[in-house]
């Protein structure tokens, strides 16, 4: 899987933030966290900050459900927070970016949820929403991450080397 580039991840994150309004409205995934766990792999903490700022910033200027720099805080401190953990996930196989993904969806909603709870005046916490909000969220975003982006470039590799070109263009009809 070290074979992805980072900027396909970013396009396909990008277009799951676009869509994911039409697509599943109810449910509110980050899909940006596949992209930040390839990136905390990849490159140094410096360069990482700076990428998910400016994501966070992408977010703020889509989403319009929390006050403008929410989601580049939230971003920035999970950065602070989980980059030193990838010497745990030294691999970029399917299992570890999936779990490293589910973690950073996990404190990316902790962070929101204390913003939210710090600037508003309720804050009901409950065992609902602790459930849904920070244990099966973060499962989905990793599901998530394993369909939007490893599940094609596993099937293109697959046509490539099965040669689907070839097997479409033979002639088909049978000769007794």
């Amino acid at each position: 899987m070290a074979s992805i580039p980072l900027l396909y991840v970013f396009l396909v994150t990008l277009l799951c933030t676009l869509f994911s309004t039409a697509v599943y409205p109810q449910i509110h995934l980050i899909p940006f966290t596949a992209f930040f766990a390839l990136l905390y792999l990849r490159a140094s903490l410096a360069a990482s900050l700076w990428i998910t700022l400016g994501c966070g910033l992408l977010l703020d200027l889509i989403n319009s459900d929390l006050r403008f720099g929410f989601y580049a805080l939230n971003t920035c401190l999970t950065t602070l927070l989980l980059h030193r953990q990838k010497k745990h996930f030294f691999e970029e196989k399917l299992h570890s970016i999936c779990l490293l993904t589910g973690l950073i969806s996990a404190s990316m909603t902790i962070f929101q949820w204390i913003f939210y709870c710090a600037t508003q005046l309720e804050c009901n916490l409950s065992w609902k929403l602790i459930f849904i909000d920070f244990m099966l969220l973060p499962i989905c975003d990793a599901l998530a991450v394993f369909l939007w982006i490893y599940l094609p470039v596993i099937l293109f590799i697959y046509s490539r080397k099965m040669n689907w070109k070839a097997m479409i263009g033979r002639d088909s009809s049978y000769k007794d």
